[in-house]
């Protein structure tokens, strides 16, 4: 991988997702790699959070399939439940703007993991990655992820 703020080389066993900051101090590199499975969806989440006030915040995201075309987007809300876990919950908005499904999770250390499901009776689940922003103090951040549905057994 080679561009102008950062380069390094990637082995295809190690592309399970992760981050790499570049030394930019600005930018940063998602990276994932997953089976291709045409009989099932799959694509990416992503977008940004903010924190409302302690243990608790907001999150907004678009949704794309595998080839990048856009399916939707998400918002919700994250934050420490009562049993102390790091939870997310939040709804689906198909691209006509209309409800489309739940989604929730829990997250901690820079990963989050969860499952979804759609009014068209489609489930799945979805995982990846958050963390600050430039500014990491300031209760903003962004998020990236894959989601998919549950796919046949091969």
């Amino acid at each position: 991988f080679n561009t102008a703020a950062g380069n390094f080389d990637l082995p295809l066993p190690d592309a399970d997702g992760d981050v790499r900051r570049l030394g930019d101090g600005r930018n940063g590199i998602y990276y994932a790699a997953y089976e291709e499975r045409p009989d099932c969806g799959q694509g990416f989440v992503f977008g940004h959070w903010g924190r409302v006030r302690a243990n608790l915040g907001v999150f907004r995201g678009r949704v794309i399939d595998s080839v990048g075309a856009p399916r939707g987007a998400v918002r919700g809300i994250w934050g420490v439940n009562r049993a102390g876990a790091h939870a997310f919950f939040g709804k689906h908005i198909s691209n006509a703007g209309t409800f489309n499904g739940l989604l929730g999770g829990t997250y901690d250390a820079g990963h989050f993991t969860g499952a979804w499901g759609l009014r068209d009776g489609s489930r799945g689940e979805l995982h990846g990655r958050y963390g600050d922003g430039i500014e990491r103090a300031d209760g903003r951040g962004v998020f990236l992820g894959r989601w998919s549905e549950r796919c046949p057994v091969r």
